[in-house]
């Protein structure tokens, strides 16, 4: 097995491995599979691996990959509310790891050169264009590219994979995306355009898939937030965002708080403390998240609304904040909670504010013919399986417009 600078920390051991493998009931109705949003059958690989040869750990492989192009991605950054929550043993001891098993089946097969190759269906002499190379768009094109379809996919960004490139490496390892991206690139006649789209090219193409996801940060009503630093542009850049030695606030409780919070704190910030409208029961975290907030000791102010950051010109020395409340019996909306008149307070102790408060799609939809659209853009903010699904039932019906079939989409 090759050496893997990640494998110890970011993987399963043997011993673990053969743990959760073992604790599998191989159930008959799959229920991990009914609950995968791209229907791959965690109870099928996990028997696939079971004996643990190199043949077993490509056969697996193949299963997983064979269902989702991003099969290592997903491993990694897997939420436990798909097939970890449909498993059998959640409610007698505790869920298969599975997110967990997958990914580290993918690095061995990739340790043992066992990853699949898929061969590639002949030209149906058919084009078509994809606006965004992130997990929808991924999972729309290694389907259409199996179908016989030529795929350009067109991104701002000079990478594949979208937003699953600002992940830090501590939850997503950049040689697992790599090595996701390679794999989709061999399914067939797919191209990276890295420019922009123009109209001009539309002609060009049997259909166009707008997958360009929520690609704009939101920003709240906070005064001069001109002063702060959005959360894509700090993950994308965090060398040019300089926080050694600095006391840093995030607006926002998510996933991508998280990561921001995580990536401060690696670049020696002082100390990292997420504001947000939640608290610490509803913010939209897995158990997995939530356990590295307490590891890394970052700390967590809840039902607090960040109002003004304070500065001296353009240097920030401090925040407003105010408490906010839910009423009774309802559930948590950012537009039900209200402030607390009298709860005012200044934070003389930040210096470094970022916003992870979200984002918004900056494409408009459209009725246009041979325009199709499916992601985040369609369906809001989602997990990186849920955006690959996404793009994979998408690309049927596309396959359905171009070939004029009256076939219906099926959840895939």
């Amino acid at each position: 097995m090759r050496e893997n600078k990640y494998f110890k920390s970011k993987f399963l051991t043997d011993a673990q491995l053969r743990a959760e493998v073992e604790k599998c009931e191989y159930c008959e109705e799959k229920p991990c599979r009914e609950a995968c949003p791209v229907d791959c059958s965690p109870a099928d690989f996990i028997m696939a691996v079971k004996v643990g040869e190199r043949s077993d750990f490509m056969r697996s492989a193949t299963i997983i990959m064979g269902s989702n192009p991003l099969g290592g991605v997903c491993g990694a950054v897997c939420p436990d509310k798909h097939c970890m929550k449909a498993c059998v043993h959640r409610t007698f001891d505790s869920a298969v790891n599975i997110p967990a098993v997958q990914a580290s089946i993918i690095e061995r097969a990739k340790a043992l050169n066992a990853m699949p190759e898929f061969a590639k269906f002949p030209s149906n002499g058919k084009k078509v264009a994809i606006l965004g190379a992130g997990p929808t768009g991924i999972g729309a094109a290694a389907m259409l590219a199996q179908k016989g379809f030529s795929v350009d996919l067109y991104d701002k960004n000079q990478k594949l994979g979208g937003m699953c490139n600002l992940i830090p490496d501590s939850r997503l390892p950049f040689e697992v995306l790599k090595s996701d991206i390679d794999f989709l690139m061999s399914l067939g006649n797919i191209s990276f355009k890295k420019s922009k789209w123009s109209n001009a090219l539309r002609k060009k193409y049997s259909a166009v898939l707008i997958a360009t996801g929520l690609d704009e940060p939101f920003i709240p009503e906070i005064k001069n937030s001109d002063l702060t630093v959005d959360w894509i542009k700090y993950l994308k850049n965090t060398k040019k965002f300089s926080v050694k030695g600095k006391r840093v606030a995030i607006v926002g409780g998510g996933a991508v708080a998280l990561d921001c919070a995580e990536v401060a704190l690696k670049n020696k910030a002082q100390s990292v403390e997420l504001f947000a409208l939640e608290n610490w029961s509803e913010l939209p975290l897995t158990a997995k998240e939530r356990l590295a907030i307490q590891e890394k000791n970052i700390i967590v102010s809840g039902r607090i609304r960040v109002t003004e950051i304070l500065n001296k010109g353009k240097r920030i020395v401090g925040i407003k904040t105010i408490k906010v409340k839910l009423p009774h019996g309802k559930k948590f909306h950012p537009k039900n909670v209200s402030d607390v008149k009298g709860t005012e307070q200044i934070r003389p102790d930040i210096d470094f504010v970022i916003i992870a408060a979200g984002a918004r799609p900056s494409a408009k939809i459209s009725n246009e013919k041979g325009i199709f659209y499916a992601g985040d853009i369609v369906n809001g903010p989602t997990s990186v399986v849920e955006a690959v699904a996404a793009g994979k039932n998408i690309a049927l019906e596309i396959d359905d417009y171009v070939f004029r079939r009256k076939t219906k989409s099926v959840k895939i």
